[in-house]
This record gives structure tokens, sequence and C-alpha cells, in this order.
């Protein structure tokens, strides 16, 4: 899990370090489904002191998460550069000017970012995992994934508001 060495940077107000790292995240929860990352997370950040031992946390994070495709359910690779930016403050100092409810407290002399990542991973999550632009998903008859066999079904392409006016037809 990502942490973050603050001891040496909240001695000094305006003091900036650049970290670049790896770590693992753990699996992710979302709507009963658990989502791996099938590698370390990458991360490129600017730690800035910005008074009274609070750190402004500043960068990107690149993190590979394996999801099925919403079309033909096959497992993919899911690359996302995200931005991240947050705001730490030391518990244990006097009340800040200018702090705001956006901050995280954080005490000592490490800071776990680990939370504030995976709600970065998850409000840049797509609305729909899609593997790629042509997948052409599942047949809706028989079920067979049309990316690796054409099917023989008779496919009616029928407004569903109209579907009752057919059966009137048939009889």
């Amino acid at each position: 899990m990502p942490f973050l060495n603050v001891e040496r940077l909240k001695k000094v107000k305006g003091e900036r370090r650049k970290v670049t790292f790896t770590d693992s995240l753990p699996a992710l929860l979302l709507d009963d489904n658990e989502f791996i990352f099938v590698e370390p997370a990458q991360f490129a950040l600017t730690l800035t002191n910005v008074g009274n031992s609070a750190i402004n946390v500043e960068g990107e994070v690149q993190v590979a998460l394996k999801v099925p495709c919403n079309r033909c359910l096959q497992n993919f690779v899911l690359n996302l550069n995200l931005p991240f930016s947050e705001t730490y403050y030391e518990k244990n100092q006097p009340t800040h000017s200018g702090q705001t409810e956006e901050w995280i407290a954080y005490s000592g002399d490490v800071i776990n970012i680990t939370p504030e990542v995976m709600t970065t991973v998850i409000m840049n999550l797509p609305m729909r995992f899609i593997c790629s632009e042509q997948c052409q998903g599942l047949c809706p008859v028989c079920g067979v994934d049309l990316n690796q066999e054409q099917c023989s079904c008779i496919q009616q392409d029928i407004d569903p508001r109209l579907a009752k006016l057919q059966e009137l037809m048939k009889s």
C-alpha cells in the first residue's frame, strides 16, 4: 500500500519533493464485484509543504485493472492514467488558516494515500467497460460470442413498444 514519508518535508514550509514509485493496491470492491489490479500502480507525485505540517500531494497515478467487457463478458485489462491531487494536514497541529473540509487528516511522519487513490480510481471508471469499439458482443438469441464465431440465429430488431402489434398481426 502506498505510504509517503513526510518527516523531513513537513519541517520546512515551501519545501517540495518529487517522488516516483510503484506499489500494489488492494482489490477494488464495487457493486458486489471484485476487480483486481493486474500490476502494481505507478505513482509520479510532487509533495509540497504548504505550512503548519500541511502537505499537498499532486501528480499522476497509473493503474491496470482487470474488468469484464459489458458487451462480450470477456475479461480485459483497463489501463488508466489518473490525475491525483489531495491536501493532508497533521491533525495534532492547531487549526490551519485556509483549511478546507476537503483536506485529509494524518498523524505522525507517514501519510497513507491508499483510500484517496482508490476513490480516485472509482471516480474515473467509465460507466461501461468495453474491450474495444469493434466488440460485437453476444448474440441475444443463443448467447454465442460474436467476436469469435457467427451464429445462424434469425434476429429481428423490433421496437419493444411495437411488439404487441406484431403479435396481433400474427393471429
